[in-house]
């Protein structure tokens, strides 16, 4: 990940003065701690509590090296320490965790889930960036770029023949497999082109997805009948390997498939198979399994495949959006206000 460099306002952790009694504090990775706290937040949060918090690394923070007995919020994000007996009893009067990226689902433990402690997390903030490559991927798919990008390069010519035809954005199906944080920020994105968009997943009601711009569907039906098929599920016990040959086998000629989700969604092995059984079908793949995928992997060199190295999450500025949000759930709950991305707990 690129990191964008800092001039620090907040005092490295072994210059900490061991008197003094934070009320807040830092504890992520230091590549984490640059990419989503610039000196911008940095600046905001310091004003918030009179003077910096300093910056502690998650092995460290439970050592017992700092008085961390007043400390009532926690800044963090990838690389966060365990939400286990040691950190609640390290810091005794933590009241909010505000965790500046993505999922959550390593926090929430049960050791969280039976304290007072509430938590707040970027996750919906790390979706805009997803929905927006998602969004250009179906532009591009829409267009055919892989089949002519690689036909470009390859013959070194813009000859068309042999290829599908370009469908274009006008009438076009779109299919958005579940209709999460990024599907319906996907789906806003496509108001603006003239396609029809489709969309499964059995936990939405028929309304809700209308108001996103979606019409419900099965999950055969959308693979069936959709130009473009994106994958948005999330991944769990019941959504692994949800993604199999027979579902890709449907899909229709010339047609495109996204995933910028999970690579473990799919079936393993079925991807591979169906992408060199269907050259026709353009794919556009930001997750694999696992990362990098091994060099034998035909996935590098088929030339139906644009590959990406999950990269359409936060990435440079992008995290210090994620920041951002942290520092507006602070000021929200010091102003006795309702938090907008809390994860619920109990």
């Amino acid at each position: 990940m690129k990191t964008i460099p800092l001039t620090g306002l907040v005092p490295p952790q072994n210059t900490m003065n061991t008197n003094q009694q934070p009320e807040a504090v830092y504890s992520l990775g230091a590549e984490a701690f640059e990419m989503i706290y610039s000196d911008a937040e940095q600046a905001q949060i310091a004003e918030l509590f009179g003077s910096p918090p300093p910056l502690i690394p998650p092995k460290e923070i439970t050592s017992g090296s700092h008085d961390l007995s007043r400390v009532r919020f926690l800044f963090t994000g990838w690389g966060a320490p365990p939400t286990d007996e040691k950190l609640f009893t390290t810091l005794p009067k933590l009241e909010l965790i505000l965790y500046g990226a993505g999922a959550t689902d390593h926090l929430t433990t049960d050791t969280l889930k039976s304290s007072r402690v509430r938590l707040t997390s970027a996750i919906a903030i790390n979706a805009i960036p997803v929905a927006e490559f998602t969004f250009a991927c179906i532009i591009f798919g829409l267009k055919n770029v892989v089949h002519l990008a690689a036909r470009r390069y390859n013959r070194h010519s813009y000859d068309r023949s042999g290829l599908p035809p370009i469908r274009g954005a006008y009438r076009t199906r779109v299919g958005l497999v579940s209709l999460g944080y990024i599907g319906r920020l996907v789906a806003g994105k496509l108001r603006s082109v003239d396609v029809d968009l489709v969309a499964y997943d059995p936990y939405v009601s028929p309304d809700a997805a209308t108001r996103s711009g979606a019409q419900l569907v099965g999950l055969e039906e959308l693979f069936e009948t959709s130009d473009v098929v994106s994958l948005h599920t999330p991944l769990n016990n019941k959504t692994k390997g949800l993604f199999t040959r027979e579902l890709f086998d449907r899909m229709k000629e010339g047609s495109t498939l996204i995933n910028t989700a999970r690579a473990r969604l799919i079936r393993a092995g079925d991807l591979d198979s169906f992408l060199r059984a269907r050259p026709d079908v353009q794919a556009f793949i930001d997750v694999t399994h696992p990362e990098p995928l091994p060099e034998d992997s035909p996935l590098w060199d088929l030339p139906n495949v644009f590959l990406t190295p999950h990269i359409a999450g936060s990435f440079g500025y992008e995290c210090y959006r994620m920041g951002r949000a942290m520092i507006g759930e602070c000021k929200r709950y010091l102003a006795g206000e309702p938090l907008e991305y809390e994860v619920p707990l109990r």
